[in-house]
């Protein structure tokens, strides 16, 4: 299972900022340098991230995520 990925234990809304703040913000800056007309991309990014810091993930949310049992009558 690789970091991050595994279903049942793995809280979205609590690594999607440090996602976001370490990976894709980092980048976005970096092109935002060399290609100015992206900065709205790393500015919806910045938005993104601050609204994932507000999230409050509910029991319902983590469902979502939760492999289906193929038997199921779902």
């Amino acid at each position: 299972m690789s970091f991050l990925c595994d279903r049942d234990t793995t809280v979205i809304a609590t690594n999607q900022p440090g996602f976001m703040n370490f990976i894709v913000i980092p980048l976005l800056k970096t092109i935002s340098m060399v290609m100015p007309d992206c900065g709205s991309y790393l500015n919806g990014a910045l938005e993104n991230s601050a609204k994932w810091k507000q999230y409050d993930e509910t029991e319902e949310d983590k469902q979502v995520y939760k492999k289906k049992d193929n038997n199921s009558s779902e």
